[in-house]
């Protein structure tokens, strides 16, 4: 990390069900790294389904992921868990970024739902989001100060595609 950042934007892991997890070792050198420079915000790109991101659980694609993230993908959902609980004590002003349906064909829009912690979604999830439109976000949060608007601050969110 460079010395004066204001914000660390990690995108750690891998999804490959049978090759070692590393995620939460990698935030584990990252957040300390923040801490030892002074960084006091750290960005950071989760996955749906990884603790409460307040999205129905229902339809197709959300039940398959679940079942998946029960099964094959066990280990990664272990690691990705431990990751989060690391970014949450911290200490760190922190985004959880959980993204759903990342689609590498969809072009960005520029636009997205958020579903804030604690907060609960009623309305129907758009499974497509453009991995650009994520980065987009991600960059934002990293650039968002205590005051800025549409800051998320020492939260977790759910980001999904509009309709």
């Amino acid at each position: 990390l460079v010395a004066g950042c204001d914000a660390v934007v990690a995108c750690l892991g891998n999804r490959q069900p049978f090759m070692p997890r590393w995620c939460a070792r990698g935030t584990e050198l990252a957040v300390g790294a923040a801490k030892a420079q002074g960084v006091p915000r750290f960005v950071t790109l989760n996955s749906f389904g990884i603790g409460e991101d307040g999205l129905p659980r229902v339809g197709f694609i959300a039940r398959l992921w679940s079942v998946l993230l029960a099964t094959l993908l066990r280990r990664a959902r272990a690691d990705l868990r431990e990751h989060e609980s690391i970014v949450r004590a911290s200490g760190l002003d922190f985004v959880l970024v959980k993204p759903v349906g990342l689609t590498p064909e969809k072009p960005p829009t520029e636009s997205w739902k958020t579903v804030v912690d604690g907060e609960v979604s009623a309305a129907p999830v758009d499974y497509s989001l453009a991995k650009s439109d994520v980065a987009l976000f991600l960059l934002q949060q990293a650039l968002a100060g205590p005051d800025a608007p549409g800051g998320l601050h020492s939260t977790g969110v759910a980001l999904v595609g509009t309709d």
